[in-house]
């Protein structure tokens, strides 16, 4: 089965802004992922930057490289981070949604 469906357009996806206590929730789960051992600490320099860098509107989407410069780590190490479920600000904040199509 393909992954599109005739006729879709491709938007830029849902944008989520996050309010200062959802970013301070954000943060603080994320320094308690790492205290527990389920967060490296480059994962956690990585996510606590991506919250930095969402924007007020919720859109997000920096470089690799600007990551990894602003986390003070490798652009693989921020790659890594990055694609890692814990370090991405909507895991923490926004309950598990389910969408239905019809």
């Amino acid at each position: 089965m393909p992954k599109w469906r005739r006729a879709s357009t491709f938007g830029t996806g849902r944008q989520v802004p996050l309010d200062r206590n959802q970013r301070a929730r954000f943060i603080w789960l994320v320094r308690a992922d790492r205290r527990h051992g389920r967060l490296s600490a480059s994962g956690e320099d990585v996510a606590i930057e991506l919250v930095k860098l969402l924007g007020e509107d919720g859109r997000l989407d920096p470089s690799h490289a600007t990551v990894a410069a602003r986390a003070g780590c490798d652009a693989i190490t921020a790659l890594a981070g990055v694609q890692s479920r814990p370090a991405t600000p909507m895991y923490y904040v926004l309950p598990a949604t389910r969408i239905l199509r019809g």
